[in-house]
Formats: C-alpha cells, sequence, structure tokens
C-alpha cells in the first residue's frame, strides 16, 4: 500500500521504503515482489530503536552489491550478493541514502534487463518458520495470478522415503536433525528418480488436521545436492 500511493513511483530508478511497522523477518519477501511488479531494484527498511535495517532485492541483471557499496559511507553495516542484500543504516541517514541510492541506480541503468521468467524470493529454512512468520505471511494474501505466493530456496536435505499419494509425491526429508514434509505435484503416477540429497525450491503452508497444524512444503522444483 505503501508503494502504490507514492506519486510518480513509475519515473524513479530505484523503490527504497521504511517503516517501524514492518517485520524483519519479512520484509525481503516483499522487497523481491516490489522489484518484480515496478521492475526496479527495490529496498525495504524495518525501523527499531534509530536504526533501520534493510533487505534489498535486485532485477535482471542489475549488480545490487556493486550499487551498494557505492553508498557504504553513509552505511553501518551491508553485504550481500549480486541479487540481495542486507543493510543497516541510522535513520537520519535514510533520506540521503535514498537520493543517493537513486542516482547510483540511475548511472547504472545499462545493466538493467528483463526479469527471468522464475525467480526464487529467498532463502529460508523451515526450521526458522514460525507462527510470527505466518502471521506475516498471510498479510501477503490473497494469492493468485496476480500475487503469487512467495517461493523459497533451501538446500542439503536428506530423502529419508518417497511415496505417490493422490497426485503428489510425498517425501519425508531430514535437515540439521529436523523433519519435514514435502508434497511435489505428478500428474499421473509414474517413477520419478529422486537423489539421496537435494536442494529444493518450495513454498511452505500449514496443513490443518484434526486440530493439529503441521508445517509441510510445496516442492516447486528439485536438484542434486
Amino acid at each position: 500500500e505503501q508503494v502504490d500511493s507514492q506519486d510518480g513511483i513509475d519515473k524513479r530508478w530505484s523503490i527504497v521504503l521504511s517503516s517501524p511497522d514492518w517485520h524483519i523477518g519479512v520484509i525481503g519477501i516483499v522487497a523481491s515482489r516490489i522489484s518484480r511488479k515496478f521492475n526496479r531494484p527495490a529496498i525495504l527498511f524495518s525501523i527499531k530503536d534509530g536504526i533501520a535495517k534493510g533487505s534489498g532485492r535486485s532485477i535482471g541483471s542489475f549488480d545490487l552489491i556493486e550499487g551498494i557499496k557505492e553508498c557504504s559511507d553513509i552505511l553501518l553495516e551491508y553485504g550481500g550478493h549480486k541479487s540481495a542484500v542486507g543493510l543497516s543504516i541510522s535513520v537520519e541517514n535514510l533520506d540521503d541514502f535514498r537520493q543517493k541510492f537513486e542516482r547510483v541506480v540511475e548511472k547504472r541503468s545499462q545493466n538493467i534487463i528483463e526479469l527471468p521468467e522464475i525467480v526464487v524470493d529467498d532463502m529460508l529454512e523451515p526450521s526458522d518458520i514460525n507462527s510470527h512468520f505466518f502471521d506475516y505471511f498471510e498479510q501477503l494474501a490473497p494469492f493468485g495470478n496476480e500475487n503469487p505466493e512467495p517461493v523459497f530456496y533451501s538446500r542439503s536435505y536428506e530423502v529419508l522415503s518417497s511415496r505417490y499419494q493422490k497426485g503428489n509425491y510425498v517425501l519425508q526429508l531430514r535437515k540439521d536433525g529436523k523433519q519435514h514434509i514435502g508434497l511435489m505435484w505428478a500428474d499421473e503416477e509414474e517413477p520419478i528418480d529422486i537423489p539421496k540429497k537435494i536442494d529444493i525450491i518450495y513454498t511452505p503452508f500449514i496443513d490443518r488436521y484434526q486440530n493439529s497444524d503441521i508445517l509441510k512444503l510445496r516442492i516447486i522444483d528439485f536438484s542434486i545436492a
């Protein structure tokens, strides 16, 4: 809503927003959504005790970490890579950062190209997902063609077992001593060669059954870990 309410956003090279009401755990997801929707690098900050902690997402081949380095003189700390960054800054320097980053993106605009078709919103470990996460996650709903569910990436899962059940392969996964159930859609029962260890792209969901809430992973794709 804060994005849509701002005039002239389609004339800017970048999007930098901040609020004390945003949860630090979900601003990366929202930044990814905004960057994809407006085809611009986007950085969102969560403000607390005079410090703004941010998460940024890039588009196309724009090198976000190199752009952030050009603003490093007013940052408290930063890190990341070409497509995603984390950073922090004193609240009083936010406006300066917004203006400086806008100039940097404009200067580097020749590196902005069309978005890839498949985009992962963020790296997220299922063990980090709790009820507070889903409270904020559900604020992004309703999901649909215009607002797809966030997509996450996680590495190195041991596949304990797999079976076909009602249109899905059900995978019993283990990582760091914790087990998770993954569901992978299949249109008919046919053998799928699933390696012993995989990286996954997934969306999380809660399966409510007999007064119990069970976290499950809807697996979109996987690769050998």
